[in-house]
């Protein structure tokens, strides 16, 4: 038998073993509620029902006559746009809502 073998073959074990765990954390999240942005931010029930309510033509941004609806997003809609692309997509409105969350 090859001496490289079994260790190339634990070492391949590991890596499988660890995207299975890892997995299994990211199933436990969609299980929540949770949804990943295009941006590989997650968000929450509450922020995705907060997101699409604000999306009011549904083309999944936020323009600043929509972010008039919430006074704080509306006030910080410049920073908030990262890209400035005049509008807040989801992964944009995730970071928003964690630094919101965060200074409560």
């Amino acid at each position: 038998m090859n001496k490289n073998f079994a260790p190339s073959t634990a070492a391949a074990l590991v890596a499988v073993l660890t995207l299975a765990v890892s997995g299994i954390g990211w199933a436990g999240e969609m299980e929540k509620g949770m949804h990943e942005t295009s941006e590989g931010k997650t968000m929450s029930k509450e922020e995705q029902s907060a997101f699409s309510t604000l999306d009011t033509n549904k083309d999944g941004k936020i323009s600043q006559a929509e972010a008039k609806k919430n006074p704080d997003l509306a006030k910080k809609f410049d920073s908030v746009d990262s890209n400035h692309d005049q509008a807040v997509d989801e992964g944009e409105f995730a970071r928003f809502e964690m630094k919101t969350e965060k200074s409560k």
